[in-house]
């Protein structure tokens, strides 16, 4: 079973709470080297942040952000010095095994904090959340993260549950501008066949008087 994991690494260390976050103001910028405060990228002029976050404590993600596939624990990795681990089970599904992470050592090795038989596990069933820019308000939501489990798109960062009950890591297409688009051009075309044919009828009204 392929499970798809966030690994993430954030090299000082440090925790931000979610709260802090979520009240962030977004930063104008003309060019990346304009953000600063936990962005260093400038999008449609302002800067974009990107945090990840278990519970109440989240971290910026940085240029070592990326995703891998963990098929199976047959290559077990070890974490590198300095590092957090961020990717994370459920203990039941670490039993099971159904989940795996790299290998830690103590609690403090893993971004969730729990490290049982080396494995990395999510506290409380707590999801892990994405915090990033809504443009289309100015400011900062946060939703579960691509491959957390979901029931409805709601509850994924990009609005995407798929069928398997998972979030996608892409944004779902808005049916409803698509749909209102097109209903909107079949209305033009068919103002533009009325009115040619309002003007053929006083056309033809008119020439049959003449006669």
């Amino acid at each position: 079973m392929e499970i798809l994991i966030l690994i993430f690494y954030y090299a000082e260390n440090e925790f931000i709470e979610k709260e802090k976050v979520l009240s962030l103001k977004l930063q104008s910028c003309k060019e990346d080297k304009d953000c600063t405060n936990f962005s260093n990228k400038c999008y449609e002029g302002l800067c974009y942040y990107t945090f990840f976050c278990y519970g109440k404590n989240c971290t910026v993600s940085n240029e070592n952000l990326k995703f891998e596939n963990i098929k199976d624990n047959s290559n077990e990795v070890e974490k590198k010095n300095n590092e957090i681990i961020g990717e994370a089970c459920t203990l039941e599904s670490s039993k099971n095994g159904k989940c795996f992470t790299r290998l830690c050592n103590i609690d403090s090795d893993c971004f969730s904090n729990s490290c049982v038989n080396n494995v990395c596990i999510i506290k409380d069933n707590l999801s892990l959340t994405q915090c990033s820019n809504e443009l289309t308000n100015n400011k900062i939501a946060c939703g579960n993260a691509a491959s957390e489990k979901c029931e409805n798109n709601d509850e994924c960062y990009y609005k995407n549950c798929k069928e398997d009950k998972t979030c996608n890591d892409l944004y779902r297409p808005d049916t409803t501008k698509e749909t209102v688009s097109i209903l909107g051009k079949y209305v033009i075309i068919a103002l533009v066949i009325i009115v040619i044919i309002i003007i053929l009828i006083v056309f033809l009204v008119k020439r049959s008087r003449k006669h």
